[in-house]
């Protein structure tokens, strides 16, 4: 590099540039003093990166969200234009029918008999009071769930109205801290990204069906010094897989300390920031 460099600067003396000798000689003396100073140093072999998979288990809405007080101004509004501008429906014809009845039988004309030649005993009117008063005895199963009032977040059955995504805590090794994260496998010979996603829904024992063969995501991260160490890689390429939630209950897996059903909005409390970043990118929440 020095060589060059005053190769360079010799040039540049040839063509008028630099000009006087003791200027040459002071650029010489510099470019001298920097490569003995900047030793040729070699290249540190590079650690490879180990590949994993993890696959964010979904289970979609059981129920609907409460409607916002614009849906339910707007259904008011649909109902009452429905209300001005439609027929009469088979209810109301029956109450019109059973209203010209009696007022035959206030004249004393002949009644119309049903088709098996007897007089209808119950009236419109008489069949809605009875309707109410079944719906009355009627409990309509709560929106809420147990676990959501006990906030219990290990459950399925919690939030019944929104999206949820599995999380479990995993060590890296013993002595490390547990981390929450979506399921997660490492990649072994001969396995593509996809039968590795199937791999790890199976270890669950979950029933879920993977979707696509190519992940969503991808995020890339470093291990700890002692892991680094131990494993021989300068730490992981992680490829996200969606899985959609089909039944079935999580089972003990030596792998894994503890899990969770979480909300989109609920990530942010327990996983890193980098980490919820790239979950958004995928992830959305209707």
């Amino acid at each position: 590099m020095a060589y060059s460099m005053a190769a360079s600067c010799r040039s540049l003396g040839s063509v008028g540039l630099v000009r006087a000798p003791w200027e040459r000689l002071r650029i010489l003396t510099a470019l001298q003093r920097f490569a003995s100073s900047s030793p040729i140093s070699k290249e540190a072999p590079r650690l490879p990166w180990q590949l994993h998979v993890a696959v964010m288990v979904q289970r979609y809405p059981v129920i609907t969200q409460p409607k916002a007080e614009m849906e339910r101004n707007f259904e008011e509004l649909m109902q009452q234009i429905e209300l001005e501008k439609s027929f009469l429906s088979d209810h109301e014809l029956r109450h019109k029918r059973d209203l010209d009845t009696r007022a035959k039988q206030a004249k004393g004309e002949m009644v119309e008999k049903d088709q098996e030649g007897e007089v209808v005993l119950e009236t419109a009117l008489e069949f809605e009071d009875r309707c109410e008063q079944e719906l009355k005895q009627f409990k309509f199963a709560p929106r809420e769930a147990d676990a959501q009032r006990t906030g219990d977040r290990r459950t399925i059955e919690r939030s019944l109205e929104s999206n949820l995504v599995l999380l479990v805590q995993n060590k890296f090794e013993a002595s490390a801290k547990p981390m929450w994260m979506f399921p997660q496998q490492r990649v072994d010979p001969g396995m593509t990204l996809r039968q590795t996603a199937d791999q790890l829904v199976t270890k669950l024992g979950l029933n879920a069906q993977v979707l696509g063969n190519a992940p969503v995501g991808f995020y890339q991260y470093r291990f700890p010094r002692k892991l680094r160490d131990r494993t021989n890689a300068v730490g992981g390429k992680l490829f996200f897989y969606r899985a959609i939630y089909r039944g079935g209950t999580l089972s003990k897996n030596p792998l894994i300390d503890d899990f969770q059903w979480l909300q989109r909005s609920e990530l942010p409390q327990i996983l890193p920031p980098r980490y919820v970043r790239k979950v958004h990118e995928f992830f959305i929440d209707y």
